[in-house]
């Protein structure tokens, strides 16, 4: 068993939480002007990120490994699902193929190429305050982060807003997440979060759709006979 998968899986809740929060933001026209407040941007945000019940997209992931000069970069793709409180459901096709589950409560990794799946209380696996309260629905970005507007960078969408979110209080999981908003779509379509590492994963988004009253079924998960189940302490 790679000893480094119940950090992957700390690292992966980090970029999926706020990639929630990312893909709910709708930008009012009006924040387009270059002299655009980051307070206006993060108050939509917030009320994106309360009105909207739950998602599904497509997205690409690219991963750049310091271990490796950061110039190897893991790719892979699939489908992604989320709907309040907590629930979350990623699958990645193949040759990367694997099922990310959580129904606020439990979180399944089924990677079927290893016939494994570990499980895990999310209560353990999400060790950081931050995504517990946002999960809840009591997350206040501005108290929890200290935000500003950055330029683009290699990697960034183009002609998009990207706002630099820095933990006020250090997390054991990231040290800053980007999301960049496309100002034709007002739709955050690009995240990327700096471990403590100096790892960074980058996240695309396609074909966002919002409130689609996603099935409950959808966030449960049914271990397969046969495979090897792992009980994460």
């Amino acid at each position: 068993m790679d000893e480094r998968v119940p950090q992957r899986e700390k690292d992966l809740f980090m970029l999926f939480l706020f990639l929630l929060i990312g893909l709910w933001l709708l930008v009012n026209p009006a924040l387009q002007a270059q002299n655009v407040s980051v307070d206006e941007i993060i108050q939509q945000l917030q009320t994106r990120y309360n009105t909207t019940q739950d998602l599904q997209a497509h997205f690409s992931q690219v991963a750049a490994l310091k271990s490796l000069g950061g110039k190897q970069k893991q790719k892979s793709e699939g489908v992604v699902y989320f709907k309040k409180p907590g629930k979350m459901r990623w699958e990645y096709l193949p040759p990367n193929e694997q099922l990310l589950v959580s129904d606020g409560e439990t979180l399944w990794l089924y990677l079927p190429g290893d016939e494994q799946v570990i499980v895990e209380k999310v209560q353990t696996v999400y060790s950081s305050r931050i995504p517990i309260n946002f999960l809840a629905g009591g997350g206040k970005l501005k108290e929890d982060f200290h935000i500003q507007l950055v330029p683009d960078t290699e990697g960034y969408p183009p002609n998009t807003y990207h706002l630099e979110l820095v933990p006020k209080t250090a997390q054991p999981d990231f040290s800053k997440l980007i999301l960049s908003v496309d100002p034709s779509t007002y739709l955050v379509v690009h995240t990327s979060v700096y471990d403590l590492y100096g790892n960074i994963t980058d996240v695309y988004f396609t074909d966002i759709q919002t409130n689609v009253n996603l099935p409950e079924d959808k966030f449960h998960f049914q271990i397969p006979k046969g495979v090897e189940v792992i009980q994460q302490k």
